[in-house]
């Protein structure tokens, strides 16, 4: 019973005790149960059955769990036996399971003890429907780790619904509170099937149980609430029909409705230190530090911290670097977790970049402060450290190579004449960037409105029609009149359900998450936030459906060639991704898996040309131009002079963004003059008005002095923009030639990856110019077009 709970347990067991040998596991189905309801305790044996089995019974004080016998099963490579006792027929009380004295490969180990409840039937909810002239009797109870907490304490969470098995439940829905005050929790995790369902005898009739948990997190000190709970059910039932004697199944909703759960979050016994951030639970400090003896000052380590234990683990933030003094924090992040966050155990990753200052003599520490709900105290733990030693680099003017040395250029003969080479006629900026003018209809059309408005007002005085406006308002108040929090949520429910794949989908869970399920994060949206919301809801839905359509098929292919990627199979990864680009060219993370297929079957010059493609689609896709940099590093690519820090600031943002950001400036200065002129403006209004007209003129030049000097302005535009995607020479003319005729007309040989300009083409071969300024003709097969 329970088969898939079981595995998904072992599964977990096995990633977070992979570093370690583990014997016996010991694991119980549910610690919560009912009169009549059936468990399971489980010994594991992980690699080796042993040869003495554990003890055939386990007497717990007026009840016996009889051993049924053992079953294997392969986890991640990993071998478990598994022997299993069924609690049945217990009583109502508390039990636990002592630890067990068990025989291992000759020697003797102990299990660990186990505890479960079961608690009476009086204490469940029931409810009775009546459906198809007969009364259904269905129960409830949700179960609670503590109902006494402190601030920011979580606790576990179970809630369980008992249904007639003759019901036959197709769908287990998702229990939501209509109220939580003072406390958070995350969404159920619902039973994932039937076969995960469990199974109980009540007034002798056979029940299924279905198990909802989640972890609960407090607030602040005083009263709490959570629930009562509403599920909608699924259920099928079967019955003969009496005419023709077969069965008949139709489907009905039952809504199941809990009791409500009351909570007192008590306050900490004692003033918080400066430290603590908020962390509460059991837990543990330990900082993955490099083993070196020196450093330079100018090199950086990473350090790893991890905190592991039990607790609101979702809530911690980084820990305090103790010597801020000698080390530097270039860069600390979270290592970002699944639904692994949901959990009440566990543990949260950060990673520090530092770079040590003059007067370091130890590795850094780290402080991390918490409250023990158990010893009711605050606690306050320090990772260890060792010396080290830092040197201070000598000043010298030798500059550091790259992996693989850049070619010079070295010319021995004059450049070929070049035949049907189209003459370069200078195009305007203007003409050149036109269609991305597009947006700036939008300031015509404002202007255009404000004329007309200005025209309108000087030639009538008739009053102006609020009908329009008195129904925005209505519809305004209507929306403000939701919470916010339960419009984030509904919002939230429908994004799990339809759009979980979209990035723009997944912010707006990330938002539900930060505001709806985590303590003192209680923040009141505005109405553009909301709007937007819904909106973006709207707009992913019809995408969505398009996208079933059209790419059902394309997203299997992708799943085939991230599997093939997964096995070393690089070659029918990349045979997948390129289909599948072919039939998306807009998709700049296809292009990057193209890239990535062509790296791995050591095609560099190939894996750039796809990089420099993702890029032009995405300028900002951080892994294409990362992998784009490694990989001209190593092939020793010939690129231009470097950029001083100015022009890589200025770089952040393409050419063309800061001379559309001077024809806003232009438009917002017009604009602004034109309504001063024209409308009598009083109060903010002016204000916001003469603000505009001041700045404007600012903003004007600072994005003009950007576009003078952005790199990519300055750089040529003759040619069309290539990638050198193989060894090759480059020639001072388009001619076969070999042995020593071919390196005095070789002017510079470029490694793969290298960018360049396509100029012109002549049969099999084309002229180029590469970054560092170098013309000359190169095979055509060697170059690609981006």
């Amino acid at each position: 019973m329970r088969l898939l709970t079981l595995i998904f347990t072992l599964l977990g067991i096995c990633c977070a005790q992979a570093q370690q040998e583990v014997s016996i596991i010991t694991q119980i189905s549910s610690t919560n149960l009912i009169e009549g309801e059936v468990g399971y305790f489980s010994l594991i044996y992980r690699g080796v059955n042993p040869k003495q089995a554990p003890p055939e019974s386990i007497d717990l004080g007026g009840m016996k769990l009889t051993q049924r016998g053992f079953q294997q099963q392969f986890v991640n490579g990993d071998r478990y036996f598994i022997y299993q006792y069924p609690i049945t027929e217990a009583k109502a009380g508390n039990y636990t399971i002592p630890a067990l004295e068990l025989q291992l490969q000759g020697t003797t180990v102990k299990s660990q003890p186990a505890s479960f409840q079961v608690v009476p039937l009086k204490d469940l909810k029931i409810e009775r429907f009546k459906y198809q002239e007969n009364t259904i009797s269905c129960y409830s109870k949700v179960f609670i780790g503590k109902t006494s907490l402190y601030p920011g304490e979580s606790t576990k969470v179970e809630y369980k619904i008992y249904l007639p098995a003759n019901l036959n439940p197709q769908g287990w829905g998702l229990p939501k509170p209509d109220k939580t005050f003072n406390c958070t929790a995350w969404r159920f995790s619902p039973p994932s099937s039937n076969r995960d369902v469990g199974q109980a005898i009540i007034d002798n009739k056979g029940y299924v149980v279905g198990s909802y948990t989640t972890v609960l997190s407090s607030i602040k000190a005083g009263d709490a609430s959570f629930g009562p709970l509403t599920t909608e059910l699924i259920i099928a039932p079967s019955r003969v029909n009496s005419r023709f004697g077969y069965n008949r199944t139709q489907t009905a909703e039952m809504p199941i409705t809990s009791d409500n759960l009351t909570l007192d979050i008590l306050p900490f016994p004692s003033t918080p230190p400066a430290e603590f951030k908020g962390a509460v639970g059991q837990f543990t400090i330990e900082a993955n530090l490099p083993a070196n003896e020196s450093i330079s000052l100018n090199d950086s380590i990473t350090a790893t911290v991890t905190i592991e234990g039990t607790g609101n683990l979702p809530n911690i933030v980084a820990p305090v670097l103790e010597d801020s003094a000698t080390w530097k924090v270039i860069d600390v992040s979270r290592v970002q977790q699944g639904d692994e966050r949901k959990e009440l155990s566990g543990q949260s990753q950060f990673t520090y970049i530092l770079q040590p200052q003059r007067g370091a003599n130890a590795l850094p520490r780290f402080t991390f402060a918490h409250f023990d709900p158990v010893a009711e105290e605050f606690v306050i733990n320090t990772t260890a450290t060792s010396a080290i030693s830092v040197t201070v680099p000598e000043v010298t003017g030798s500059a550091v190579l790259p992996a693989t040395a850049v070619p010079l250029e070295s010319m021995q003969d004059i450049l070929g004449p070049l035949s049907d080479v189209r003459p370069t006629k200078p195009v305007s900026s203007t003409i050149a960037q036109l269609p991305v003018w597009i947006w700036q209809a939008i300031p015509a059309l404002i202007l255009v409105v404000m004329l007309v408005i200005a025209g309108k007002r000087k030639l009538s005085d008739s009053k102006q029609n609020n009908l329009e406006k008195s129904l925005q308002i209505n519809e305004l108040k209507k929306l403000n009149s939701i919470n916010d929090q339960d419009f984030l949520k509904e919002a939230g429910g429908y994004v799990e359900r339809w759009l979980t794949d979209s990035m723009e989908a997944q912010a707006v869970l990330n938002q539900r998450d930060s505001q709806c399920y985590q303590p003192d994060t209680e923040q009141n949206l505005d109405s553009k936030q909301r709007g937007s919301i819904l909106q973006l809801l709207k707009s992913l839905s019809v995408l969505t459906l398009i996208a079933l359509l059209t790419f059902s098929q394309q997203s299997r292919a992708d799943e085939l060639s991230l599997k093939a990627w997964e096995a070393g199979d690089y070659q029918t990864a990349l045979d997948g991704y390129l289909a599948a680009s072919q039939q998306n060219p807009e998709s700049a993370d296809l292009l990057f898996n193209v890239a990535d297929s062509y790296y791995r079957t050591n095609q560099p010059g190939m894996a750039a040309l796809y990089y420099k493609k993702a890029l032009v689609i995405d300028p900002f896709h951080s892994e294409a131009s990362k992998n784009l940099a490694f990989t001209q590093k190593t092939q020793g690519s010939i690129l231009g002079p470097k950029l001083s820090e100015l022009e890589q600031w200025i770089s952040e943002l393409p050419a063309a963004a800061y001379q559309q950001s001077i024809f806003l400036g232009v438009w917002t200065l017009v604009l602004a003059l034109i309504a001063l002129k024209l409308f009598y403006l009083h109060n903010g209004r002016f204000a916001l008005v003469l603000t505009l007209i001041i700045l404007s003129p600012f903003w004007i030049v600072l994005s003009s002095a950007a576009w003078l000097k952005h790199p990519q302005r300055i750089a040529t535009t003759t040619g069309k923009p290539g990638i050198v995607t193989n060894f090759a020479s480059v020639l001072t003319e388009p001619v076969d030639v070999s042995g020593k005729e071919l390196d005095k007309k070789t002017m510079i040989k470029a490694n793969p990856a290298s960018p360049c300009r396509i100029i012109a083409e002549r049969g099999s071969w084309s002229y180029i110019e590469l970054a560092n300024g170098t013309r000359g003709w190169i095979q055509s097969e060697r170059v690609k077009e981006i």
